[in-house]
């Protein structure tokens, strides 16, 4: 009967695992990579999720980069953080240049396993979600907000924005330069007392 249960609760879990649509990932202490569900393989663009079985995160077949375009740090990424340390990680960024111009980006979390009496874990799960597409999004609007800037402070004629309230919003030199304010003063006025 004990058998039984346990089996039970080992399909429950492998049920739960396949079923979920983040990247699910089994590593062990040495690097190696025990198991992973088929969301993980879907994500990565792999044929197969038995590639990613026995590899390490040393041996990638990819780039792996921060935010800023630099090398993400092998002893940086998640699992290695919470093997190293036995604490979980949690939205942490990743890039994974697959080809030139074939850039994935990841949030990873990871969660250590234990053994009864070890002092660090003897495995990490880790779970990724595909944020290629809002990293996109965020990217256009970071470059979006950097032209408008541009655009906005280096105007000609006097530009504001204002609030409901009458507070001054934003402001371009030519506006301050008009009105022989600093930035700070600007930013204590309010429409209806400009010219009080």
């Amino acid at each position: 009967q004990n058998e039984s249960h346990w089996r039970e609760h080992e399909n429950r879990y492998h049920s739960v695992v396949t079923a979920m649509q983040e990247g699910v990932v089994l590593q062990y202490a040495d690097g190696r990579i025990g198991a992973c569900n088929a969301s993980a393989q879907h994500i990565l663009g792999l044929p197969a999720a038995e590639q990613l079985i026995g590899l390490t995160a040393s041996n990638p077949k990819w780039q792996l980069i921060c935010e800023n375009g630099s090398p993400f740090p092998e002893e940086e990424l998640p699992a290695q953080i919470t093997l190293r340390t036995g604490q979980a990680c949690s939205n942490v960024v990743l890039g994974v240049q697959r080809e030139p111009n074939n850039r994935l980006w990841l949030s990873l979390n990871s969660q250590p396993l234990w053994r009864e009496g070890d002092k660090l874990p003897y495995a990490v799960v880790f779970t990724f979600t595909d944020i290629t597409e809002r990293k996109q999004i965020e990217d256009a609007l970071g470059l979006s907000e950097n032209r408008f800037r541009t655009i906005f402070d280096s105007a000609a004629v006097a530009i504001t924005l204002v609030a409901l309230d009458g507070h001054y919003l934003q402001f371009n030199t030519r506006w301050l330069e008009m009105l022989g304010y600093t930035a700070f003063e600007m930013t204590q006025k309010k429409n209806a007392t400009l010219y009080h």
